[in-house]
């Protein structure tokens, strides 16, 4: 990817409210992989059912999509703007835990990633996959 094409996807990625954009290779080193493995077999991952059934494309992302050679990686803080520890110096009120007082943020950030690789599609002519 060019450098021009970088930073412009870096402004797109800023402006959808994504506060980190790094880009990386698509290879993972094998013990970052045995490491993951080895947290799933010790059950450390709770009732997320998911990430055992997901485990052998989260190992290796090329098992994801083979022939993928790098990867866009994107962080947002999807925290309360305000301190929810406020919340309870009011002893008249019950308290909602912060993850549940906006939307899932699944869907806020998966709407976000799908914007944001609907772009770069367009403007780089590459498939994406989010």
């Amino acid at each position: 990817m060019s450098s021009s094409l970088a930073q412009k996807l870096e402004t797109r990625a800023k402006s959808l409210g994504f506060d980190v954009v790094r880009f990386t290779n698509a290879n993972l080193p094998e013990l970052t992989g045995a490491r993951l493995q080895a947290f799933v077999e010790a059950e450390w991952h709770g009732d997320m059912a998911w990430m055992p059934e997901t485990l052998t494309r989260r190992k290796t992302p090329t098992a994801m999509w083979d022939g993928a050679v790098s990867a866009i990686v994107l962080a947002t803080n999807y925290g309360p703007e305000v301190d929810p520890l406020e919340r309870l110096t009011n002893k008249t009120t019950g308290n909602i835990s912060v993850y549940a007082l906006n939307r899932d943020y699944h869907d806020v950030v998966k709407g976000k990633l799908k914007q944001l690789a609907g772009w770069f599609a367009s403007q780089s002519g590459q498939e994406v996959k989010v």
